[in-house]
Protein backbone atom coordinates (compact mmCIF):
# COMPACT_ATOMS: atom_id res chain seq x y z
CA UNK A 1 0.00 0.00 0.00
CA UNK A 2 1.46 3.39 -0.91
CA UNK A 3 2.14 6.06 1.71
CA UNK A 4 -0.80 8.22 0.65
CA UNK A 5 -3.32 5.42 1.20
CA UNK A 6 -1.66 4.44 4.45
CA UNK A 7 -1.75 7.99 5.76
CA UNK A 8 -5.39 8.46 4.75
CA UNK A 9 -6.57 5.34 6.53
CA UNK A 10 -4.40 6.07 9.56
CA UNK A 11 -5.99 9.51 9.78
CA UNK A 12 -9.48 8.03 9.66
CA UNK A 13 -8.54 5.79 12.58
CA UNK A 14 -7.54 8.77 14.69
CA UNK A 15 -11.16 9.54 15.49
CA UNK A 16 -12.22 9.50 19.13
CA UNK A 17 -12.45 5.90 20.32
CA UNK A 18 -15.91 4.59 21.08
CA UNK A 19 -16.38 2.21 24.06
CA UNK A 20 -16.87 -1.42 23.05
CA UNK A 21 -20.29 -1.45 24.70
CA UNK A 22 -21.50 1.23 22.28
CA UNK A 23 -19.90 -0.01 19.07
CA UNK A 24 -22.62 -2.51 18.19
CA UNK A 25 -25.17 0.29 17.88
CA UNK A 26 -24.37 0.44 14.16
CA UNK A 27 -25.98 -3.01 13.91
CA UNK A 28 -28.72 -2.50 16.48
CA UNK A 29 -30.00 0.57 14.65
CA UNK A 30 -30.57 -1.51 11.49
CA UNK A 31 -33.27 -3.58 13.15
CA UNK A 32 -33.27 -7.30 13.89
CA UNK A 33 -34.23 -8.51 10.40
CA UNK A 34 -31.21 -6.81 8.82
CA UNK A 35 -28.96 -8.89 11.06
CA UNK A 36 -30.07 -12.32 9.90
CA UNK A 37 -30.18 -14.60 6.84
CA UNK A 38 -33.19 -14.42 4.53
CA UNK A 39 -34.99 -17.21 2.71
CA UNK A 40 -34.90 -20.97 3.24
CA UNK A 41 -31.61 -22.70 4.12
CA UNK A 42 -29.82 -24.21 1.13
CA UNK A 43 -28.09 -26.81 3.27
CA UNK A 44 -29.19 -29.18 6.03
CA UNK A 45 -27.23 -31.04 8.69
CA UNK A 46 -27.21 -31.64 12.41
CA UNK A 47 -25.64 -28.71 14.23
CA UNK A 48 -23.24 -30.99 16.09
CA UNK A 49 -21.82 -32.12 12.73
CA UNK A 50 -21.16 -28.55 11.66
CA UNK A 51 -19.55 -26.89 14.66
CA UNK A 52 -15.94 -27.08 15.78
CA UNK A 53 -15.71 -29.29 18.91
CA UNK A 54 -13.46 -28.72 21.92
CA UNK A 55 -10.96 -31.12 23.43
CA UNK A 56 -10.56 -31.81 27.13
CA UNK A 57 -8.22 -28.84 27.52
CA UNK A 58 -10.79 -26.47 26.05
CA UNK A 59 -9.00 -26.10 22.71
CA UNK A 60 -11.01 -25.85 19.51
CA UNK A 61 -10.60 -28.55 16.87
CA UNK A 62 -11.71 -28.66 13.26
CA UNK A 63 -15.27 -29.93 12.63
CA UNK A 64 -15.17 -33.71 12.27
CA UNK A 65 -16.54 -33.72 8.73
CA UNK A 66 -13.40 -32.03 7.43
CA UNK A 67 -11.48 -35.18 8.32
CA UNK A 68 -13.76 -37.11 5.96
CA UNK A 69 -13.13 -34.63 3.15
CA UNK A 70 -9.42 -33.92 3.51
CA UNK A 71 -6.21 -35.71 4.38
CA UNK A 72 -4.79 -33.24 6.85
CA UNK A 73 -1.20 -33.66 7.99
CA UNK A 74 -0.07 -32.68 11.50
CA UNK A 75 1.54 -29.63 9.92
CA UNK A 76 -1.78 -28.64 8.33
CA UNK A 77 -3.55 -28.96 11.65
CA UNK A 78 -0.87 -26.96 13.45
CA UNK A 79 -1.19 -24.12 10.94
CA UNK A 80 -4.98 -24.11 10.98
CA UNK A 81 -4.79 -24.33 14.75
CA UNK A 82 -3.46 -20.78 14.77
CA UNK A 83 -6.76 -19.63 13.34
CA UNK A 84 -8.67 -21.73 15.85
CA UNK A 85 -6.68 -20.24 18.73
CA UNK A 86 -7.53 -16.76 17.47
CA UNK A 87 -11.17 -17.80 17.19
CA UNK A 88 -11.22 -18.90 20.81
CA UNK A 89 -9.85 -15.51 21.84
CA UNK A 90 -12.62 -13.74 19.95
CA UNK A 91 -15.46 -16.03 20.97
CA UNK A 92 -16.58 -13.09 23.09
CA UNK A 93 -17.39 -10.32 20.62
CA UNK A 94 -16.55 -7.70 23.27
CA UNK A 95 -12.91 -8.85 23.16
CA UNK A 96 -12.83 -8.35 19.40
CA UNK A 97 -14.23 -4.85 19.78
CA UNK A 98 -11.70 -4.00 22.48
CA UNK A 99 -8.88 -5.22 20.21
CA UNK A 100 -9.85 -2.86 17.41
CA UNK A 101 -12.38 -4.78 15.30
CA UNK A 102 -15.31 -2.63 14.20
CA UNK A 103 -18.77 -3.63 12.92
CA UNK A 104 -19.39 -3.41 9.20
CA UNK A 105 -22.10 -0.91 8.34
CA UNK A 106 -23.62 -3.37 5.86
CA UNK A 107 -25.37 -5.79 8.22
CA UNK A 108 -25.76 -9.52 7.52
CA UNK A 109 -24.02 -10.87 4.42
CA UNK A 110 -25.44 -14.13 2.96
CA UNK A 111 -23.11 -17.07 3.44
CA UNK A 112 -20.82 -15.00 5.66
CA UNK A 113 -22.64 -13.49 8.64
CA UNK A 114 -22.08 -10.19 10.41
CA UNK A 115 -18.55 -8.88 9.73
CA UNK A 116 -16.25 -7.13 12.16
CA UNK A 117 -13.30 -5.55 10.34
CA UNK A 118 -9.93 -4.50 11.77
CA UNK A 119 -8.86 -1.36 9.87
CA UNK A 120 -5.26 -1.43 11.08
CA UNK A 121 -4.76 -5.00 9.86
CA UNK A 122 -5.95 -3.88 6.43
CA UNK A 123 -2.88 -1.63 6.37
CA UNK A 124 -0.23 -4.27 6.77
CA UNK A 125 -0.54 -6.12 3.41
CA UNK A 126 0.30 -9.34 5.24
CA UNK A 127 -1.27 -12.77 5.48
CA UNK A 128 -1.09 -14.31 8.94
CA UNK A 129 -3.37 -17.17 9.94
CA UNK A 130 -3.25 -15.90 13.51
CA UNK A 131 -4.41 -12.39 12.57
CA UNK A 132 -7.63 -12.39 10.54
CA UNK A 133 -8.57 -9.00 9.10
CA UNK A 134 -12.29 -9.79 9.39
CA UNK A 135 -14.27 -11.86 11.90
CA UNK A 136 -17.83 -12.91 11.07
CA UNK A 137 -20.53 -13.66 13.63
CA UNK A 138 -24.15 -14.76 13.78
CA UNK A 139 -26.57 -13.40 16.37
CA UNK A 140 -29.22 -14.78 18.70
CA UNK A 141 -32.55 -13.27 17.71
CA UNK A 142 -33.64 -10.56 20.10
CA UNK A 143 -30.57 -11.02 22.30
CA UNK A 144 -27.12 -9.38 22.42
CA UNK A 145 -25.40 -12.76 22.01
CA UNK A 146 -23.09 -13.59 19.12
CA UNK A 147 -21.36 -16.73 17.81
CA UNK A 148 -18.12 -16.48 15.83
CA UNK A 149 -18.42 -18.47 12.59
CA UNK A 150 -15.74 -17.36 10.11
CA UNK A 151 -12.36 -15.74 9.51
CA UNK A 152 -11.33 -13.65 6.52
CA UNK A 153 -7.80 -12.63 5.57
CA UNK A 154 -7.07 -9.60 3.40
CA UNK A 155 -3.66 -9.48 1.73
CA UNK A 156 -3.90 -6.06 0.10
CA UNK A 157 -3.37 -5.27 -3.55
CA UNK A 158 -1.16 -8.32 -4.30
CA UNK A 159 -2.14 -11.97 -4.00
CA UNK A 160 0.23 -13.92 -1.71
CA UNK A 161 2.52 -16.20 -3.69
CA UNK A 162 2.36 -18.90 -1.07
CA UNK A 163 0.50 -19.92 2.06
CA UNK A 164 3.82 -20.46 3.81
CA UNK A 165 2.28 -21.68 7.05
CA UNK A 166 0.33 -24.47 5.36
CA UNK A 167 1.75 -27.50 3.56
CA UNK A 168 -1.19 -29.43 2.11
CA UNK A 169 -0.99 -33.01 0.88
CA UNK A 170 -1.20 -33.13 -2.91
CA UNK A 171 -3.72 -35.95 -2.59
CA UNK A 172 -6.08 -33.94 -0.46
CA UNK A 173 -9.41 -32.49 -1.58
CA UNK A 174 -8.49 -29.04 -0.43
CA UNK A 175 -9.35 -26.64 -3.27
CA UNK A 176 -6.99 -27.58 -6.10
CA UNK A 177 -4.60 -29.24 -3.62
CA UNK A 178 -1.25 -27.55 -3.08
CA UNK A 179 -1.19 -24.90 -5.80
CA UNK A 180 -4.82 -23.80 -5.71
CA UNK A 181 -5.10 -23.77 -1.93
CA UNK A 182 -2.29 -21.26 -2.00
CA UNK A 183 -3.56 -19.16 -4.88
CA UNK A 184 -6.92 -20.00 -6.47
CA UNK A 185 -8.75 -19.92 -3.15
CA UNK A 186 -8.03 -16.20 -2.97
CA UNK A 187 -10.56 -13.92 -4.62
CA UNK A 188 -10.55 -10.17 -4.94
CA UNK A 189 -12.71 -7.10 -5.23
CA UNK A 190 -11.78 -4.18 -7.46
CA UNK A 191 -12.19 -0.49 -6.59
CA UNK A 192 -12.92 -0.81 -2.87
CA UNK A 193 -13.52 2.14 -0.55
CA UNK A 194 -13.13 1.70 3.21
CA UNK A 195 -14.53 4.40 5.49
CA UNK A 196 -14.18 4.30 9.27
CA UNK A 197 -17.13 6.11 10.80
CA UNK A 198 -16.01 7.94 13.96
CA UNK A 199 -14.10 4.88 15.11
CA UNK A 200 -17.32 2.94 15.62
CA UNK A 201 -18.07 1.21 12.31
CA UNK A 202 -16.52 0.35 8.97
CA UNK A 203 -18.29 1.03 5.71
CA UNK A 204 -17.06 -0.86 2.64
CA UNK A 205 -18.15 0.19 -0.83
CA UNK A 206 -17.30 -1.50 -4.11
CA UNK A 207 -17.19 -0.20 -7.69
CA UNK A 208 -20.24 1.85 -8.65
CA UNK A 209 -21.33 2.02 -5.00
CA UNK A 210 -18.26 4.02 -3.94
CA UNK A 211 -19.60 7.35 -2.59
CA UNK A 212 -18.18 10.70 -3.76
CA UNK A 213 -14.87 9.24 -4.88
CA UNK A 214 -14.39 7.68 -1.42
CA UNK A 215 -14.28 11.06 0.30
CA UNK A 216 -13.08 10.70 3.88
CA UNK A 217 -11.97 7.12 3.38
CA UNK A 218 -9.31 4.96 1.74
CA UNK A 219 -9.62 3.59 -1.78
CA UNK A 220 -8.05 0.36 -2.98
CA UNK A 221 -7.76 -0.54 -6.66
CA UNK A 222 -7.84 -4.21 -5.67
CA UNK A 223 -8.13 -6.15 -2.41
CA UNK A 224 -7.25 -9.85 -2.26
CA UNK A 225 -8.97 -11.94 0.39
CA UNK A 226 -9.26 -15.51 1.65
CA UNK A 227 -12.24 -16.85 3.60
CA UNK A 228 -11.60 -19.67 6.07
CA UNK A 229 -14.18 -21.84 7.83
CA UNK A 230 -12.43 -23.81 10.60
CA UNK A 231 -15.30 -23.13 13.02
CA UNK A 232 -18.30 -24.19 10.93
CA UNK A 233 -18.07 -27.06 8.44
CA UNK A 234 -18.46 -25.79 4.90
CA UNK A 235 -19.75 -28.35 2.35
CA UNK A 236 -18.35 -26.11 -0.40
CA UNK A 237 -14.81 -26.26 0.97
CA UNK A 238 -12.68 -25.08 3.86
CA UNK A 239 -11.61 -21.95 1.96
CA UNK A 240 -14.70 -21.32 -0.17
CA UNK A 241 -15.86 -17.71 -0.48
CA UNK A 242 -19.18 -18.39 1.32
CA UNK A 243 -20.68 -21.02 3.61
CA UNK A 244 -24.35 -22.13 3.35
CA UNK A 245 -24.10 -23.72 6.80
CA UNK A 246 -23.74 -20.26 8.34
CA UNK A 247 -27.14 -19.25 6.95
CA UNK A 248 -28.61 -22.53 8.21
CA UNK A 249 -27.33 -21.98 11.74
CA UNK A 250 -28.53 -18.38 11.74
CA UNK A 251 -32.02 -19.14 10.46
CA UNK A 252 -32.58 -22.11 12.73
CA UNK A 253 -30.70 -20.56 15.68
CA UNK A 254 -28.96 -23.86 16.37
CA UNK A 255 -25.76 -22.69 17.95
CA UNK A 256 -24.27 -22.11 21.37
CA UNK A 257 -21.04 -20.71 22.81
CA UNK A 258 -17.60 -21.80 21.66
CA UNK A 259 -16.02 -24.26 24.10
CA UNK A 260 -18.52 -23.97 26.95
CA UNK A 261 -17.03 -24.75 30.35
CA UNK A 262 -19.07 -27.94 30.53
CA UNK A 263 -17.64 -29.24 27.24
CA UNK A 264 -16.14 -32.70 27.45
CA UNK A 265 -13.23 -33.95 25.44
CA UNK A 266 -14.09 -34.48 21.79
CA UNK A 267 -13.93 -38.09 20.73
Amino acid sequence: MDRTLRAALAASLAAVAVPASAQLKAWEEMGEEALHAEGAPAFHAAAKELLAPCDGAGNLRLPKRYYQDYRLTPRDEKALGRGLATAKRYANIATALEDGYLPSAGGYQPGLGLPLMHPKLLLDNRFDLGKPDVLTYIKKRGQPKYRLVGLTYVAGKSRPKDMKDVDFDEGSRLPGATAAARTDSWDYEEDVCVIVEAGSAVGTFIGKDVPDDCAGGTRFAKLWRLHAWPLVYNPEGLFHESNPAVDLLDREQRFGPLCPKSAKAAK
